[in-house]
Order: structure tokens, then sequence, then C-alpha cells
């Protein structure tokens, strides 16, 4: 079980009892009317390859989970938003899903860009910008700013000889951050860092073009309670940023709402956490 030392947040006194997972039935003891609930929603995902030749859709790092907290009535259901993934119908990513307990809800992180813009995401870090089939450099999705709940946006992608694209902002949500793209010339492409939080943003891809000499860097994932992913300092695969619970693992986003990276990355599922 999770220990209170990783969570300066939650208040003193009190012991992490249930850490939810997934959508379903809560065990609470019939004694306990309240409780201190932590609520995040899943990590935006990350749809496009991350390399090829010029017209492949290059995308951006997708956007941590929200997070919500407070004392809440208990309830005996909670309801746990998956990562982002890829809609297999557009190609394009997908945000995180909302999770909710007892009156609290935490909205997924913004997907990243691919063929569209990055997503903007409501209490969450929104998706980085991508790169379409002009190509063309996409703007990163901003994210709702609540004076207590301030969450990155995304970061702009990039096109052009040694493209360097945005980083994603960091927030209590870190947003996604930018893709980049050459396909012309020989040179080094830097795709954007997720931005870092409580939970952060995943690492835009760099999309390199099959041209003799050129590099492409993927952005890292950005830190969350736990780590986010190193990006590919060659093929430009991004790393997915750290969740709530868990490290980004390559271009995967960690559990408790790590944003996706580039290569199809998954965003982290979301959690809810009860204490009392």
């Amino acid at each position: 079980m999770l220990t209170n030392k990783k969570f300066g947040f939650v208040p003193s006194g009190l012991t992490l009892q249930r850490t939810i997972l997934t959508t379903g039935y809560v065990d609470i003891p019939s004694d306990i009317t309240h409780v201190f609930a932590v609520v995040v929603g899943g990590g935006g995902g990350s749809a496009a390859t991350n390399t090829g030749a010029a017209g492949q859709a290059i995308t951006g790092g997708g956007g941590g989970g929200g997070i919500s907290m407070g004392y809440v009535l208990a309830s005996n259901y909670a309801v746990v938003g998956l990562g982002g993934s890829q809609d297999l119908i557009t190609n394009d990513s997908i945000n995180g899903g909302r999770s909710h307990y007892g009156g609290l809800s935490a909205n997924g992180g913004g997907a990243g860009g691919g063929l569209t813009a990055g997503k903007n995401a409501t209490g969450a870090g929104a998706g980085g910008g991508g790169v379409n089939a002009t190509p063309a450099a996409l703007s990163g999705g901003t994210s709702t700013t609540l004076y207590y709940n301030r969450s990155g946006a995304g970061g702009a992608a990039a096109v052009g000889l040694n493209a360097v694209a945005s980083n994603g902002s960091d927030g209590i949500s870190g947003g996604g951050g930018g893709a980049a793209t050459e396909s012309a010339s020989s040179s080094t492409i830097t795709a954007g860092n997720g931005g870092s939080g409580l939970i952060g943003g995943g690492g835009g891809s760099a999309g390199r073009s099959f041209v003799s000499g050129n590099v492409a860097i993927g952005g890292n994932g950005g830190n969350g309670i736990y780590p986010g992913a190193a990006g590919d300092q060659t093929v430009g695969i991004g790393g997915g940023g750290g969740g709530l619970l868990g490290p980004g693992i390559g271009s995967n986003g960690g559990l408790g709402g790590g944003g996706g990276a580039s290569s199809y990355g998954k965003g982290g599922d979301g959690c809810v956490l009860l204490f009392w």
C-alpha cells in the first residue's frame, strides 16, 4: 500500500485506505461517513506513429489527467477514467476519461495533436501540437485555469530545418510536448518535453524523413509524483508522462493519469484514492 509520504497535499493524520483503479463497487465500513478523496482522470493519448516520410501525421504528447481532491460523503461507487489512446477509425488521438467519486470529478487529459491540433482540456493538462499531412505545424491545446487548479497548456509543434517544438507547460497536471518534423533536409529535429506537476504530460514525437543524416529527438515525459520516461534520441519516440501512482514506461503514461507519448502511446488510467 502507498504511504502518505508521497502525498503532502493530504491532511495530516489520515491514512490511505483504498486505492481504486477500476470502475465499480467500493467497500466502505459502515461507521465511516466522510472520506478525503483524491480523484484523477485518465491521461491523454497520442496516436500517430513516430517516424516516416513527408505527409505522415506526427503527434504531440498527451496531457496529464486532471486531479480533484477534498472531503466528501463516503460512497460505495467510483468511476475511474481510462487513459486515452487512438481512434481506430480516424487515426487521431483520444482524450483521457473522466473520473468521479462522491461529488468530485476530474477530467481526462487532452489528446496530443496529430491530424488535428492538440486538444483542450478543462482542469487537466492539454495535448501538445502535432504536424499534419501538409506538413504544417499545429498548435497545442489550452487548459482552463482555475485559481486553485492551474494546469499546463500543450506545447506548439514545429516544422523546418533543425525544428525545435515547444515544451508543455507545468501545472498541477502537465501539458503535452509539441511535435517536430523536417522532410527535406538533413537536420536534427527536437520535439517538446511534457510539462511536470503532480501528473506529467507526455513528450512530443519528432518525425524524421528518410534523408541521410536526419536525427529525431523525442520529447521526455514530464514528471509527476513518479518520473516521466525519457524520449528516444535517434528515431523520435516521445516518453510517457509520470503519473500519481507510477512512472511513465516507454511511450505510455504512468498509472494515475500520466500523458501518453508518440508511437501510439496510451495515457495512464486514472484512479481514486480514499483516506480516513
